[in-house]
């Protein structure tokens, strides 16, 4: 979802094509000609407000303490521990838990963690796993991606589309005839045949290859008949569709340093944005997005816009905001746009996580074609690369195969 009224490509989606050297639609990108941008995470001014005093944090600092986390967190040590806690007590560990125990490891290990540090730390877990870390299974930090070897804590080749995410759709829906404005409400199968009912009528297939959301899957939005099997359900039951929201602020010009990725800062009360990125370094617009990711991205969708940016300017006018001190010359937006994924009939959501119990295994159930005929792709059937596009790209492409193979 690409939006253009703004006067440059905002992408209320995804915006990035993240992962190691092994995902096909960075050269894909260069090689159509896309505009992309390296992002540098490094690149940013972090402010820690919560102690009352603005205390900005160098961001080498930064990255020494994000990355003694993730050393606790990926230690072999932590990981039976926390599979010792399964087998004794039989509950269903959280990335909170996992989180947590990281945290104090490092800590007694080599010294305290700046508190300010720890909550960004979890904003950016939040924000890739796109809800509260204390409702998502552990299970979501074990696999790895399928583009190549990259440094998690700090991504070295995350490509922002500067020409926009529908510029790269535009490109592989070229001669396709795709039928714009169609709900699909019921989906009639039986092996070898289909029957899609639309709001303009039926289509029928020898088989479907079904992209439907998470959100819309578990939300019965489209009947099956008959209904899908047991073994499916059971998968999707442990799935989730988490909620990442985006807030776009457009200014008369930047008051902020242009010359920067990434403004990121932190206070008690949290804010609605973490991490705000600077659109000023990629297309030269005097703009600002915010990301909202977890509890607050729900409490986004239940806001109007305009408490919505009173409270995100009250915040950035602070002292210790991300402005910094002198917050006289801080005007007005004058443009707004926000996300409410939540909202939306056609997703319900942003992308998936396995809730409490789940595993990547429940991905590989989605995956799995229901009687040759139903064959079923998304991101959410992409167990390495989930929440990504190269992860429905390349789940798009397993679907194709598995019809191909039956030719």
């Amino acid at each position: 979802m690409t939006d253009r009224s703004l006067g440059f490509p905002l992408d209320l989606g995804p915006s990035w094509l993240h992962g190691g050297a092994g995902n096909p639609l960075k050269a894909f990108a260069t090689n159509a000609g896309i505009s992309t941008q390296v992002t540098n995470y490094s690149n940013l001014r972090f402010v820690n407000g919560s102690s009352g005093q603005r205390q900005e944090i160098p961001p080498s600092q930064l990255l020494g303490y994000s990355r003694r986390i993730d050393k606790s967190m990926n230690s072999t040590w932590l990981w039976i521990r926390m599979r010792a806690r399964i087998l004794l007590s039989g509950e269903n560990l959280s990335v909170a838990d996992v989180l947590n125990a990281a945290v104090k490891d490092a800590e007694d290990s080599n010294g305290p963690i700046d508190r300010g540090v720890v909550a960004l730390q979890k904003w950016v877990l939040e924000s890739n796993l796109a809800a509260p870390l204390e409702e998502i299974s552990a299970s979501a930090l074990l696999d790895e991606s399928d583009t190549g070897d990259q440094d998690d804590s700090l991504p070295a080749d995350d490509r922002y589309l500067v020409a926009g995410m529908d510029s790269l759709v535009k490109v592989f829906a070229q001669n396709l005839d795709i039928r714009y404005g169609e709900t699909v409400r019921e989906i009639q199968w039986r092996p070898g045949s289909v029957s899609v009912a639309s709001s303009s009528g039926d289509w029928k297939s020898d088989f479907a290859v079904v992209t439907l959301p998470v959100g819309v899957l578990r939300g019965g939005d489209v009947h099956f008949e008959p209904a899908l099997p047991g073994s499916f359900t059971s998968s999707l039951s442990r799935l989730r569709m988490g909620l990442l929201n985006k807030v776009c602020l457009t200014f008369p010009e930047a008051f902020w340093d242009a010359r920067l990725d990434f403004l990121t800062f932190y206070t008690d009360p949290p804010p609605l944005c973490y991490a705000w990125l600077n659109l000023a370094l990629y297309n030269g617009a005097p703009a600002l997005v915010g990301f909202t990711s977890g509890s607050a991205a729900r409490q986004v969708e239940e806001m109007s816009d305009d408490a919505i940016v009173s409270n995100i300017m009250q915040r950035i006018r602070n002292r210790d905001g991300i402005a910094g001190p002198d917050n006289r010359r801080i005007p007005d937006p004058v443009q707004v746009r926000i996300s409410r994924w939540g909202n939306d009939p056609f997703s319900r959501g942003s992308y998936s996580f396995p809730g409490l119990g789940g595993s990547g295994s429940d991905r590989d159930g989605l995956a799995i074609p229901v009687e040759n005929t139903l064959f079923f792709a998304g991101e959410a059937t992409h167990r390495d690369d989930p929440a990504s596009v190269h992860g429905a790209w390349w789940s798009g492409q397993r679907a194709a195969r598995q019809i191909q193979a039956l030719a």
